[in-house]
């Protein structure tokens, strides 16, 4: 038997009737703020001459009103087959592919919407400001921009970008496995499943310095944090793009900051909708059913499997993905479950001859219970913890005082027996 199926799914992309969204990020256009630095900063810092990044926007400059391209060709075939060797054995396979619904990280929003904070005392809340019920917002109302700042909105804030250019996710599904009755009343089946999971919506640390800038700063690599912490001349003081923000007004930034390839922009403006994450399935599945006599069934299902994912980035500045088992990986998983048909109604031993109503009230009636065992899933660690050690330790003295890893955490066990987990600095 030959099944054969074709399917096609649309996902557009999302837009807004006012055009009041972002299209990405445009890392090569010119930047309206060089013009606006003074010339001794520009002497200061000569890359600022040549200044570039900034938000784009549906609808403008001839942008799509779409905050993606639409991806069209989303075809999808399946098929299956099953081969009967003989009266006892049957043989199936199969593929298919799916496209998965991508999340709502399309939707951003730099410029059309803003915010005033309420600065209500100038020396921890022991003193409220004069005035600050006639008068909370002395310096007005942040109003939104919109697209009026073009390459100049958000500067001196952070913001995330979608990637314009997304496609949607895709999901590969394959089986193969053989089916064997080994009794009058019982059957074993022994499948491989996998599956795997490609283009997924990844994302990425896009505004920030270079790895080699990185290894001054960093301890591990021989670098101290004070080298990127220190201050040096803020060149967007006073500029009028920054106004609003802590750069208009601070005589300094940090060193980090400055080294950003958008310097004029303070945060890391994730990347999204990369297209980089993966994910791969592949298991045993055996299933093993018994029709006991007296109505009782028993099925069995043993699975072993592993699921690795890779998402994230263990090191951005040096394009290292994260890869590693998925956070809900368990490798075996076992499952009994029992179905005991009652022995009331037609047919049955007691009210054999009920019929109509009373057929329906007593009849048709079954006992259910089930019994799973499965391994545990890998802890799923913050992603400030750094592994110092092999995280297969078996012999941990819990009384020790000592750092230990500990699958793979960073332990740190006192001499009371007490356990602090936290992450090392």
């Amino acid at each position: 038997t030959l099944n054969l199926g074709v399917r096609w799914d649309y996902n557009g992309a999302p837009d807004e009737k006012w055009n009041r969204m972002n299209r990405g990020f445009d890392s090569n256009v010119a930047s309206p703020i060089a013009s606006q630095i003074s010339a001794a900063n520009l002497a200061l810092y000569p890359n600022l001459k040549d200044l570039k990044g900034g938000i784009q926007f549906v609808g403008v400059g001839g942008n799509s009103r779409l905050a993606a391209k639409n991806d069209l060709n989303n075809i999808q075939g399946r098929f299956g087959a099953a081969f009967q060797a003989n009266d006892k054995t049957v043989i199936r396979g199969g593929y298919g592919l799916y496209y998965l619904n991508p999340n709502n990280n399309f939707l951003q929003f730099a410029g059309f919407s803003n915010n005033t904070p309420l600065v209500n005392s100038l020396d921890g809340g022991r003193t409220v400001l004069p005035n600050l019920y006639q008068n909370p917002y002395p310096s007005g109302i942040g109003l939104p921009t919109g697209s009026s700042l073009g390459n100049a909105t958000f500067a001196g804030r952070n913001n995330n970008w979608f990637n314009p250019n997304f496609v949607t996710p895709k999901f590969h599904s394959f089986s193969f496995g053989i089916q064997r009755q080994v009794s009058r009343s019982a059957n074993l089946e022994v499948n491989y499943v996998g599956s795997r999971s490609t283009d997924l919506n990844n994302e990425r640390a896009f505004n920030i310095p270079t790895a080699a800038f990185r290894k001054q700063c960093n301890p591990l690599e021989g670098g101290t944090v004070a080298f990127c912490d220190a201050l040096v001349t803020n060149p967007f003081k006073g500029v009028e793009a920054f106004r609003g923000t802590t750069y208009f007004t601070a005589d300094t930034i940090s060193r980090y900051n400055m080294n950003r390839p958008f310097p004029q922009f303070t945060g890391d403006m994730l990347e999204q909708g990369r297209n980089g994450g993966m994910m791969w399935y592949n298991s045993m599945q055996v299933n093993y059913n018994q029709r006991v006599a007296g109505g009782l069934m028993l099925l069995t299902n043993y699975t072993l499997s592993k699921t690795v994912e890779r998402f994230g980035y263990t090191d951005p500045f040096n394009n290292v993905q994260q890869q590693g088992l998925y956070f809900n990986d368990r490798p075996h998983f076992f499952k009994l479950t029992g179905i005991y048909e009652l022995p009331f109604g037609k047919g049955k031993k007691f009210a054999s001859g009920a019929n109509g109503l009373m057929q329906k009230v007593v009849g048709g009636w079954e006992v259910t219970s089930f019994y799973t065992n499965a391994s545990g899933e890998p802890n799923d660690l913050p992603g400030n913890v750094i592994q110092l050690k092999n995280p297969a330790v078996s012999n941990v003295d819990w009384k020790a005082n000592q750092v230990r890893g500990w699958s793979p955490c960073v332990a740190r066990m006192f001499n009371d027996g007490s356990v602090s987990m936290q992450p090392f600095s």
